[in-house]
């Protein structure tokens, strides 16, 4: 008998991270998820191995991708969902550039980390691997007043996209 497929997801927590853990795991997956808080969901029947790590810190969070491929196998799916809202814009002039340097870190270089590591290990011991890399950017309050931007609304996109498969869409604007 086989394993089940898994998803893991980086940068978990309550908001559109768990809605898609929790969408994935009605479909049969198993869950790996990585936090700075790592706090296991309850979903009931569900899988699920849960690792700690840092979204400015790149080689912790391929290290929490090592292990959970320890636990759970060679996964499926991965999904970057690390943000860092916290850290604000603001106006150019005002802006300081260690503020600047965090988006990068936690956007452009924690995202090719993860794609790296990926393309290593996506699917166990396959000798050729095509992958569908996309993004959803949400144009909205997450789980604001506007119906349309709740995250049990949004998680399906992420569904699609997995079944449209390698040559599916590589952007989708929510």
């Amino acid at each position: 008998m086989s394993s089940p497929p898994s998803i893991f997801i980086v940068g978990y927590g309550p908001g559109i991270a768990g809605a898609v853990a929790s969408l994935f795991a009605t479909k049969g997956f198993s869950l790996g998820l990585i936090s700075r808080n790592p706090i296991a969901p309850s979903i009931p029947g569900a899988k699920i191995a849960i690792e700690s790590a840092d979204g400015l810190k790149p080689a912790e969070v391929v290290a929490a991708l090592d292990a959970l491929k320890a636990k759970l196998g060679a996964p499926e799916v991965v999904v970057y969902n690390v943000a860092g809202l916290a850290f604000g814009m603001g106006e150019m002039m005002s802006l300081k550039l260690e503020t600047l340097a965090q988006h990068f870190t936690i956007g452009p270089v924690g995202g090719l980390a993860v794609a790296q590591w990926s393309a290593k290990h996506l699917l166990g011991d396959k000798k050729t691997v095509r992958i569908h890399v996309a993004t959803v950017t949400v144009c909205g309050f997450v789980d604001g007043d506007d119906p349309k931007y709740q995250k049990e609304r949004i998680a399906p996109v992420y569904l699609k996209l997995y079944e449209q498969g390698v040559e599916g869409e590589a952007e989708i604007i929510y």
